[in-house]
């Protein structure tokens, strides 16, 4: 067992090496070529740069060689010990599992939730993407088993599925449909395209044995396909709930703000009631006092209008009275 994993291991190595340099070898250019003529860094910062694209190279290795020599036998074992099942329908549930959980370890994945997060200020959650995208994956590979048990034509999915996405993106909001079409993308990464095609591979090419139909391993093909296609109907259709979730919430804040404006309003006319009645109920004590101090008996101010009646007597007069 280790001697043969050894051997797979050498015989991989130098192709895997090769791929993952190739991949890298236009980046590093690239960035050499602007160093010079243009960014002109600091050494110690372009020694820390190349020192972080040594270990990505050397992690992508790795990552492929794990995926090469593990994932890929894993998957096709589990396809052909379900395939060779008598109710082997069970395929389906099974491979509904698997794409829920298989996307999660995709590390594109994690990017572009982490990179919609950030962009959008936490305004869609990455709880929402890895839903969203876990549910999709979830259906294609449930779909290509589907096809792999019954020698299903792959017309009939992709070509619905792309039209429903077509429509959708009519409805769904601008940036929930960008977000769509890239998580197709990145949805059908080295992990789900190693394990799961290996998975339906294997699947198919059990029941074609038992079937005696020599071509259904074709029928094994084409769910990247569908892997990519899927996301694109489901963040859409959490475009739209959150579109109308987002209306649902301004109406309601904008109820709550009517109201309170109506409240205001009330609460202002009964105010300015209340100082209206307390004015004219001040101007009517003034009133009232004013008329008290008007009608008050006061003997003094007659003692003295008889005193000034009778100096403006004639003498004659008083003399008779007396």
């Amino acid at each position: 067992m280790i001697g043969r994993l050894l051997v797979d291991l050498a015989h991989l190595l130098p192709e895997v090496v090769l791929e993952v340099g190739l991949a890298f070898a236009p980046i590093v250019a690239v960035f050499l070529i602007y160093q010079i003529w243009l960014l002109h860094l600091p050494k110690k910062r372009v020694i820390s740069m190349l020192t972080g694209i040594l270990f990505s190279f050397l992690g992508l290795v790795l990552f492929f060689l794990g995926l090469e020599i593990g994932f890929f036998e894993v998957g096709v074992y589990l396809g052909n010990m379900l395939g060779a099942l008598e109710y082997n329908i069970i395929l389906i549930p099974i491979g509904v599992l698997v794409g829920f959980s298989i996307v999660i370890a995709e590390p594109a994945v994690h990017s572009l939730a982490n990179q919609v997060d950030e962009i959008t200020g936490g305004a869609i959650q990455k709880k929402a993407i890895y839903g969203s995208m876990c549910i999709g994956v979830a259906i294609s590979v449930g779909l290509a088993a589907l096809r792999a048990l019954y020698a299903m034509n792959l017309w009939w999915f992709v070509l619905p599925g792309y039209l429903i996405a077509l429509v959708l993106s009519r409805y769904a909001p601008p940036v929930f449909t960008a977000i769509a079409f890239d998580s197709g993308g990145v949805a059908s990464g080295p992990m789900t395209s190693t394990f799961v095609l290996s998975f339906i591979m294997g699947a198919a090419n059990t029941v074609g044995a038992k079937t005696g139909v020599i071509g259904n391993i074709g029928d094994s093909f084409g769910v990247v396909a569908l892997v990519a296609m899927m996301p694109l109907i489901t963040l859409q259709i959490l475009g739209i709930i959150y579109k109308r979730k987002t209306r649902i919430a301004d109406m309601l804040q904008e109820h709550a703000l009517e109201d309170l404006s109506l409240d205001w309003d009330e609460a202002l006319e009964d105010n300015l009631d209340d100082q209206y009645r307390a004015i004219t109920a001040t101007e009517d004590a003034a009133e009232t006092v004013d008329n008290g101090k008007n009608d008050t008996y006061t003997p003094r101010s007659d003692h003295a209008l008889l005193t000034e009646d009778l100096e403006h007597a004639p003498s004659e007069q008083i003399h008779e009275e007396d």
